[in-house]
């Protein structure tokens, strides 16, 4: 029950990640800031969590202020006419120097920023992982059983049937961003909340390691899913291998870059696949 547990937390952060990046990708923008966004979502609740004393309270202000970032940023691109893969970029750039700013001014440090223990020991983990993986269900179900999942579904690929309609594509590229955004939030939160801390770059790729598993997917909900299971499996034997008699002296820096050569290899397997086809 431990290992089943330990699995469904590890796979939270990624497939809450993967679940807001799909939905940005059905509306044709990549959510590239994903990264970036979980990184912001983990400080913001530390930083919450420790003033107010209430995981729950962290937990929406995580969510809240990444949406309140998000947003604008995605109606200022449609209003320019900006390149949204730069924005993306930009915006990743952005809250890693806000973050380190904060994180100085606010409590002295760039450094590893430890939670305060809860009253009797609680954690707020088993709730912040059960909220994630309802919210990627409640997502995946918006997305193919509602009218908001359809008009974001057509929004990327045929634009002028909204039009037609009298709907604005742009408004739903704006929802995108915003769903994307705090879906990464919240992986962000369970991220802070499972290790007890902040620590800088805490996302370790995992928003990069999502836009992976929406591109194995083909965009597709259920073979997302599969290919985040993949990535899950990677990382949990990467934190786990070392116990196994005979593997203790595997380099670190090996381990550690396992989910990343997984989905290097599940990328590279299906070009591969593609080209044979085509």
């Amino acid at each position: 029950m431990n290992v089943f547990f330990e699995l469904l937390r590890t796979a939270a952060p990624l497939l809450i990640t993967a679940a807001g990046a799909l939905v940005s990708e059905y509306a044709g923008v990549m959510a590239v800031f994903a990264d970036g966004f979980i990184n912001l979502g983990a400080f913001v609740y530390y930083a919450a969590v420790y003033y107010s004393g209430a995981p729950l309270v962290g937990a929406v202000a995580s969510i809240g202020i990444c949406v309140a970032v998000a947003v604008p940023a995605a109606i200022a691109t449609i209003r320019l006419k900006a390149n949204p893969f730069l924005t993306g970029l930009a915006l990743n750039m952005g809250v890693t120097g806000i973050i380190s700013l904060c994180s100085v001014q606010i409590f002295g440090s760039r450094g590893v920023l430890v939670l305060p223990e809860f009253p009797g020991g609680t954690s707020p983990v088993p709730v912040l992982t059960a909220g994630a993986w309802i919210t990627a269900v409640l997502v995946a179900g918006i997305l193919h059983f509602t009218r908001a999942g359809i008009y974001l579904r057509i929004t990327g690929s045929s634009p002028d049937v909204l039009n037609i309609r009298g709907v604005h594509p742009s408004r739903w590229i704006t929802v995108a961003w915003g769903v994307a955004a705090g879906c990464a939030a919240l992986a962000g939160c369970v991220l802070a909340a499972g290790l007890g801390a902040f620590v800088p770059n805490m996302s370790a790729g995992r928003g990069w390691t999502a836009l992976a598993a929406v591109f194995l997917g083909q965009k597709r909900t259920a073979r997302t899913a599969v290919a985040v299971c993949v990535f899950t499996a990677a990382e949990y034997a990467a934190n786990n291998i070392q116990r196994i008699p005979g593997c203790e002296n595997i380099p670190s820096a090996v381990l550690l870059s396992l989910p990343y050569m997984t989905a290097l290899l599940l990328i590279g397997l299906g070009f591969s696949r593609r080209r044979r086809t085509n």
